[in-house]
Order: structure tokens, then C-alpha cells, then sequence
């Protein structure tokens, strides 16, 4: 796949689609030539005082997204259905295909549109996929505020995240429970496996003992101890890590300074994975302002302390759920045009009313009798046919489930529902929404 590439990113065995030449249109590198390292030292010496962008063949097949995702999907099924002794090839097989998901978010500068949207619904592993892709992007808008050394590995965190369920595998398997050992002198595991682990029903916090988990029966907060167990030698250490943190609590983040990046990984991973599992939900709902209800639940999430309220900021401040010069029709049925976006409101833009109205400038965040109803595409009537097909493809779509209560709390979110005959009002409070039980 040819791409534009700085200087600084070339890898050995990339081919170069340019002549290399000198100031005079002297050749130093004919096009055509694979990099050795040697070469790749000698272009960056030569360009040690410029960002210098070359055009290169990085020799990897392109493969279309909703390809992608099938056979990642693929992927990740023969590795939950892999014994020990087929684990390492069948990971090795799924890796092969991480980097396209990542190779394309190293440069963006907003969340894109395709990841932040329920794409493929229709088809299967489309949850495990959009999460890794998030994930990806978010770590690469966070590095882009890092200094050098403290970036999240983009290989590292897709990886996490695909695999960040691995170890719910041994819910129906007892047997490769009960395999699962740790050496005596794994001083490391039986370090990293002393974390506390919160109940998310009971708010309760457990200390995990080492022989309850390999010797007792399948306990599902426990699940990513199984798969850091499960998957070392077979993954790199940081991405044990990450799946390891991605279930555990804060005090047990301030308790391993030295994963701070892989921290930041988990802690990415916690917010993409709620996301998506709200998003699923809503759309399958079909409920109207479906990314205003998934962003106040996640606000109570992060007011809650199960959302890293920094990276949830920098996830605010990118998704770009209505950009600028979106035409949309409002609750009070006017038409206006998306004049400018908010970091702190993404769901609540700044817009301009449209004729035959006087043009009026209504910033979302400031009222609450006005919110935004749909996106109007150029051609309305055709849009109007694609969301009644859509709705009916997304009526059969299986997603998380949920259960809910019908106690009156202070913590009670409203969900608006459009059900086929009349609008109805949820004023209904989530309970155990995100528990690992609920993911599937």
C-alpha cells in the first residue's frame, strides 16, 4: 500500500516509490529500492534537520473495512475457541491484521465519523472491531499532547482492546480454568494479580487471592486476571497489562506508577468500550437524541469515578458528532446549519436557524427546550427512505443487554424513546449496564 511517510516512521523493508536526489538532481536512492536499516540511518542523517516526507510501499495488502472487520471477527473467534497449545498462532493470526486498523489513525486530528457510529450492524464482532479502532484513535490524539517516550503504543493498545475480554472464555470451559498455572517463581504475576477489584453491583472491593482464582470456579470480575494469566508469553507484557487494568480501580492504578502508559491505555479502552456498548444500545432502542442520552450517561460515569475524567475531556473535545455546516432539523421542527462545534458539548453545537425563518444564532448548550433532532442529508427524501430501512435492519440487532429498575434515584438518566405509534418517556435508572455480565 503506497502512503506519504515521514522520515522518522520508515521501516525495513519498506520500497521506495521516488528517486532520492540530491540538490543538483544527482540520484542517491533509485526508486524501486527496499530499505535495509543502514539506508533508513543514512536518510535520516541527511535529513537530520528537516521532518522529511517520502512516498513508500509498505508492501501490505489493502483490505476493505468491512473485510477488515470480518476477518478480524474471524480472528478473534479462533482464538477464544483456541486450546493452550494453539494460542500463540491463533493471536499471531489476528495481530496480522491490527496494524490496518491502526495505520490509518496515526494522523487524524478528530475522532472520524466512521468509528463514533454504529457502521455494519447488521453483521457480527462489529462491537469488538469499532472498540479497537476507537481506542486506536484516541491513543493517537492523546500522543499527539505526549512528550517523547510516554506514548501509548497504537500495536499495543488495539491488541488490548480486541482481546480485553479474552478471559470471559473460561465462563463455559472449567477444564482451561482449571489449567491455568503460574509459576512459583512468577514473582511478577502474583504482584500484578494482588489488585483490588471492584464488584460493580455491590460497589464492594475484593482483594483477588491468586489460589481462589486458579483453584475456585469461574468468577466474572475476575475475568481479565484469567486472560493475563491465560496470555503470558503469548502477547507482549504491556498488553497483559492493559487487559489486567482494564477491569481494576483506580487505587490500584496509583499503586503501579511504572505502567503509567499502560494505565492510560486501559483507562482509553474503559471509555471507547463504554461508548459503544451505550451506542448499541440507543440505536437498537431507536431512541431519538441518541448521542445526547449516550453522553450523559457517560458524564454520570466519569462524575462517578469509572471514567478517567481527563481522557473522557480529550474525548469531548474530539468527536465530531455534529461538524460544522451540518444542516439539521431541530425539536421545534426549524432547520438551521452547524456554525460551531463544542469541545464541552459535543451534542450542542452553536447554529443558525434556516428560511423561511428570520436567521437566528441558538447556542444548543445554553437551552434546554431546543435540542437537535436528526442530520438532514442533501437529498431529504431519499434520506428519509435509508432511516426507515435502517431502523427496520436495527430492530433484530442483539446487543448488550440491559436491566432496569423502576426505583426513583437522584442518578436517574431520561431516555427518550420513538417507539412505532406514540413517543414515550423512560425515566428509568441503569443498573449494572457495563458489568462484564452484560457485555457480550
Amino acid at each position: 500500500m503506497k502512503r506519504k511517510i515521514s522520515v522518522n516512521d520508515l521501516k525495513v523493508g519498506y520500497v521506495l516509490e521516488e528517486d532520492i536526489k540530491t540538490g543538483d538532481g544527482k540520484i542517491l536512492i533509485k526508486k524501486g529500492t527496499v530499505l535495509t536499516e543502514n539506508l533508513i540511518i543514512r536518510l535520516r542523517q541527511w535529513n537530520a534537520k528537516n521532518d522529511c516526507v517520502l512516498v513508500v510501499d509498505d508492501c501490505k495488502e489493502e483490505i476493505e473495512k468491512k473485510d477488515l472487520q470480518e476477518k478480524v471477527t474471524t480472528s478473534l473467534e479462533n482464538v477464544l475457541s483456541a486450546s493452550q497449545e494453539e494460542l500463540s498462532k491463533a493471536v499471531l493470526d489476528l495481530d496480522s491484521y491490527v496494524s490496518h486498523v491502526y495505520d490509518d489513525l496515526k494522523t487524524i486530528e478528530d475522532l472520524p465519523e466512521d468509528i463514533i457510529k454504529i457502521q455494519f450492524a447488521n453483521t457480527r464482532g462489529g462491537h469488538y472491531f469499532r472498540l479497537m479502532a476507537m481506542s486506536c484513535a484516541l491513543a493517537s490524539l492523546y500522543n499527539k499532547e505526549m512528550a517523547n517516550g510516554q506514548e501509548i503504543s497504537l500495536h499495543s493498545i488495539a491488541l488490548a482492546a480486541v482481546l480485553h475480554d479474552y478471559g470471559k472464555r473460561f465462563r463455559n470451559d472449567p477444564t482451561g480454568l482449571g489449567n491455568l498455572k503460574i509459576a512459583k517463581n512468577d514473582t511478577e504475576t502474583a504482584e500484578m494479580l494482588s489488585t483490588p477489584y471492584r464488584d460493580e453491583h455491590q460497589s464492594v472491593f475484593y482483594h483477588l487471592k491468586v489460589k481462589d482464582m486458579i483453584n475456585g470456579p469461574y468468577i466474572d470480575r475476575y475475568h481479565s486476571a484469567y486472560a493475563y494469566v491465560a496470555l503470558k508469553d503469548v502477547v507482549p507484557e504491556d498488553v497483559r497489562a492493559t487487559i489486567l487494568y482494564s477491569n481494576s480501580t483506580k487505587e490500584s492504578f496509583q499503586r503501579k506508577p511504572k505502567y503509567n502508559t499502560v494505565i492510560k491505555a486501559a483507562n482509553i479502552i474503559a471509555i471507547s468500550d463504554a461508548y459503544d456498548t451505550l451506542l448499541e444500545y440507543v440505536v437498537r432502542e431507536v431512541m431519538s437524541t441518541p448521542f445526547e442520552n449516550v453522553i450523559s450517561y457517560m458524564d454520570q460515569l466519569v462524575h462517578n469515578g469509572s471514567l478517567d475524567s481527563e481522557l473522557y475531556s480529550l474525548f469531548l473535545k474530539h468527536i465530531p458528532i455534529y461538524p460544522t455546516g451540518s444542516k439539521v432539523l431541530l425539536s421545534n421542527d426549524q432547520y438551521a446549519v452547524v456554525v460551531r462545534r463544542s469541545s464541552s458539548f459535543p451534542t450542542k453545537p452553536l447554529v443558525l436557524t434556516l428560511p423561511p425563518a428570520a436567521p437566528v444564532l441558538i447556542d444548543l448548550s445554553e437551552t434546554t427546550n431546543i435540542t437537535i433532532r436528526r442530520v438532514v442529508k442533501t437529498d431529504e427524501h431519499a434520506s428519509d427512505k435509508v432511516d426507515s430501512i435502517q431502523r427496520e435492519q436495527l430492530e433484530g440487532f442483539m446487543t448488550n443487554q440491559v436491566n432496569i429498575t423502576s426505583e426513583d434515584d437522584p442518578s436517574t438518566v431520561v431516555l427518550r424513546r420513538e417507539p412505532r405509534e406514540q413517543s414515550v418517556t423512560l425515566g428509568k435508572r441503569f443498573k449494572g449496564f457495563l458489568s462484564p455480565e452484560n457485555k457480550k
